[in-house]
């Protein structure tokens, strides 16, 4: 058994044994994606944040870009870029996640740095999908951006984001870490996983 990170030396002897050969093996793991291809909008983004360690895939060889991303995805792709041990056993923060879930040292972790807090009633809901205008905040915070009261160049939906929302909107856009689409920011639009690669690299790459 081997370490594909090493190189491996094979010595090859000809069955007369006046000839010897050795060869040196090397091989690397691909972090390439299928359905992530060189066409794509966020085909660069997604490869650098493959290659830097921060995204895996659904399932082995699949990144699954136009997926949702939920909650707790996104803040375990964030506590690892921060240094976290994202497979520690830790304490549970909040009632909806639990010592043995995949997301939980990740969630413990960016909450206590207030990065992240829970809902009114005190939950994370680590499953749930996570929409564009919370992405926001939890960036700003991730960052230590500071809201902006005003943007330059306001969305057409400025309206629709929510009033908690409005100052991260418009520092996360400022900063051109996060973008609209023909002119609308779509705030309460649930973000999806090519999203989240791509405002991370711009926001840590």
């Amino acid at each position: 058994r081997y370490d594909v990170n090493d190189a491996v030396k094979i010595t090859v002897i000809s069955e007369d044994g006046n000839t010897t050969n050795t060869y040196t093996l090397t091989a690397s793991v691909s972090t390439g994606f299928n359905d992530v291809t060189t066409d794509k909008w966020y085909y660069d983004e997604v490869m650098i944040a493959a290659n830097a360690g921060w995204i895996n895939g659904d399932e082995p060889g699949y990144y699954n870009p136009e997926g949702t991303m939920i909650r707790g995805a996104f803040i375990t792709i964030i506590a690892r870029i921060l240094g976290c041990d994202t497979e520690a056993t830790v304490e549970s923060l909040y009632p909806d996640c639990n010592e043995t879930d995949w997301f939980n040292a990740a969630v413990t972790f960016c909450s206590k740095r207030g990065i992240i807090d829970g809902d009114d009633l005190g939950y994370f809901n680590p499953n749930d999908p996570i929409t564009r205008e919370e992405m926001a905040k939890i960036l700003c915070n991730a960052l230590e951006l500071d809201e902006l009261e005003t943007s330059a160049n306001p969305f057409e939906d400025d309206a629709e984001i929510a009033q908690w929302a409005k100052g991260y909107v418009n520092a996360v856009q400022a900063e051109g870490i996060m973008e609209g689409s023909n002119g609308s920011f779509n705030p309460r639009d649930n973000a999806t996983r090519a999203e989240g690669a791509a405002v991370l690299v711009r926001a840590f790459a």
